[in-house]
């Protein structure tokens, strides 16, 4: 038994185990393929929008495809793919647009969140009275039953 318990946590470790590289330490990524149409499958990977500073001046906003040593490869939706030399570059960041940012931190604007419900509110109804009320007995009910049988 213990031995096909050890089997069995070695064979799960050795699944979830990454392959890496002896000399770099980085990563090892094995292709994967589609199974329809035998083309590599490409990895999906959530883009970030960058700001791209021009020596000239000029600024362009695209996707960062490609950052080499020599050039910079941008796609943008006004101009397309680019290709653009690293000596051409002054800066290359995140874009973040001003307008999508909150000027407040979100507990401070949920804090600030006025009540869907802006009618004021009346006097309870018979019946919430008559709940109230049997709720209060039934409490001091517990209690007066409490205090009778932890003193005697």
């Amino acid at each position: 038994m213990i031995k096909s318990s050890a089997i069995f946590v070695a064979t799960i470790f050795f699944s979830f185990a990454q392959n890496y590289d002896p000399n770099t330490g980085e990563l090892i990524k094995k292709e994967v393929y589609d199974p329809l149409t035998g083309e590599l499958k490409k990895e999906n990977k959530a883009q970030i929008k960058k700001k791209v500073e021009l020596k000239t001046g000029e600024v362009i906003l695209g996707y960062l495809i490609a950052n080499n040593d020599d050039h910079a490869i941008i796609y943008s939706s006004t101009i397309d793919t680019i290709k653009i030399k690293k000596e051409n570059i002054n800066t290359i960041t995140d874009y973040i647009d001003s307008s999508k940012i909150n000027k407040q931190p979100r507990w401070v604007q949920e804090s600030i969140k006025k009540p869907k419900n802006t009618e004021p509110q009346g006097l309870p109804s018979m019946e919430e009275l008559k709940q109230a009320g049997e709720t209060i007995a039934t409490l001091v009910m517990v209690v007066i039953w409490l205090m009778y049988y932890t003193v005697s």
